[in-house]
């Protein structure tokens, strides 16, 4: 059957190798074939491995002591004799098979199981004896730490009211930083526009400045060519004409004279007011930074009263705290061994994790087993996979959800419905045990195959033909 698989694989890697490299007319480029083996989905149920969390020699003791205390009240009543009371070891071997002795087995070989189903079920009584265990040192130290109530209590009040207390003056603290920050700011960018204000007013009255500078250089001038003209004599036609001219430069001038005398004289005043307002600013801006500071340090002293007292009350409740932290770190250890006893009680039930058939049923009732033990495999064959191996080439052509037809030999002409519901990323060498010495450096691609079983006629290591679609 072997030599039979690798010449079927072998035949088909030709195929579909050849058709890479020739095209024959009416033939489907896309279509690809590939054999391979058909295997079950299987699922292996194992002994849980939590029941190895029983701490077998804390059992053993529990039980010793159980005996050691019925024997003490035999002998209040005078029966038993000296012999019964003394300690005797417990037999650690026999814990251990009572922790894996199969109790119940709900299953056969070939039974159809569906997830969430009993399998079978351990021995309960030293699982329950561990929970009842567990709970009872559990219920003790809530009892202890209900019984610290009151100091509890106190404790948890002075310790609010104290850290109430810090949290209400650093948040004091926080906001008058916040509102110190921004008035300073507000008053920085006031002070900043009253100087871009001021710059703005300082180059006017230059420019203002500079014009008046230039009227009275233009009266000059046309005073001059005044004189210049009334000097002309009489006769000259030209003579009136550049007397007027020259007047009404001579006016023109002035006037613009009283125009920017005025200006300057509104910009001197209010470079002024502005300079005035600045240094007004400033100086507000630094007293209120010398009160905010002060402010602060009374802020920062009572702080550190309180920072103070709260090291005395620490130093104070130093014994209590202690007792209570103690008592909290048992009762913690004591809830994790609680909720493992309960899940070794859970897992003394064994469910099936998925659907399908039992098989290879190892145990039975009153078999004593071991954590981790493998005990049954629960097979799918209703579907069966696949593993194909294409070569690279035709890699692009294969996606996930394509349907798959698949031939085998033992129904020969029927077609089972499959479709790829796996694709390898990265290739490899064709295996050496599903194809020829020819083919072993053909780089491949390997592909899974989901394959309806219709009638339940494909079986398990079967020989089986793919064609992709």
């Amino acid at each position: 059957m072997r030599v039979k698989v690798l010449w079927v694989t072998a035949t088909a890697f030709l195929i579909a190798i050849s058709s890479m490299f020739f095209a024959e007319a009416g033939q489907n480029a896309h279509v690809i074939e590939a054999s391979g083996v058909l295997e079950e989905e299987k699922v292996t149920v194992s002994v849980p491995v939590e029941l190895a969390l029983i701490d077998i020699d804390q059992m053993g003791q529990s039980i010793q002591n159980s005996q050691l205390n019925q024997s003490s009240k035999a002998s209040q009543f005078g029966q038993g004799n000296k012999s019964d009371r003394v300690k005797s070891p417990y037999d650690r071997s026999l814990i251990q098979r009572a922790l894996g002795m199969v109790s119940t087995v709900e299953v056969s070989p070939g039974s159809l199981v569906r997830k969430g189903d009993a399998l079978f079920v351990l021995d309960r009584n030293m699982a329950q004896a561990n929970l009842k265990k567990a709970q009872a040192q559990y219920d003790l130290i809530s009892a202890q730490i209900d019984s610290m109530g009151d100091k509890s209590s106190d404790l948890a009040d002075k310790m609010g009211k104290l850290q109430s207390a810090e949290e209400e003056l650093k948040s004091k603290r926080a906001q008058a930083q916040r509102l110190f920050s921004a008035n300073y700011s507000q008053g920085q960018a006031k002070i900043s526009q009253l100087e871009e204000n001021l710059a703005s007013v300082q180059a006017s009255l230059k420019q203002a400045e500079s014009g008046l500078l230039a009227a009275q250089a233009a009266e000059a001038q046309a005073r001059k060519l005044l004189k210049e003209a009334e000097a002309l004599p009489d006769s000259n036609p030209k003579k009136a004409e550049q007397v007027q001219q020259a007047n009404a430069m001579i006016n023109q001038s002035i006037q613009k004279q009283e125009t920017l005398k005025g200006a300057i004289n509104q910009l001197v005043a209010a470079k002024s007011r502005l300079e005035q307002g600045i240094s007004k600013a400033k100086y507000g801006l630094e007293s209120g930074r010398r009160i905010f500071n002060a402010n602060l340090k009374k802020i920062d002293a009572a702080l550190d009263k309180l920072s103070n007292g709260q090291q005395n009350l620490k130093d104070g409740i130093k014994t209590i705290s202690k007792k209570a932290q103690a008592l909290k770190s048992r009762k913690d250890q004591a809830e994790i061994n609680l909720k493992v006893a309960k899940k070794v009680l859970d897992a003394t039930v064994v469910r099936a994790k998925s659907s399908g058939r039992v098989k290879g049923l190892k145990i039975a009732v009153g078999s004593v087993v071991y954590p981790g033990q493998n005990v049954m495999t629960i097979t799918q064959d209703d579907r069966l996979k696949l593993c194909i191996y294409i070569p690279l080439a035709n890699a692009s052509y294969v996606k996930r959800g394509k349907s798959v037809d698949v031939m085998v030999d033992a129904e020969p002409g029927k077609v089972f419905k499959g479709k790829v519901v796996e694709v390898d990323e990265r290739a490899v060498f064709a295996p050496s045990n599903i194809t020829t010495r020819e083919l072993e450096l053909v780089r491949v691609v390997k592909v899974t195959v989901e394959v309806i079983n219709e009638d339940g006629i494909l079986k398990d290591g079967m020989p089986a033909d793919a064609r992709i679609y």
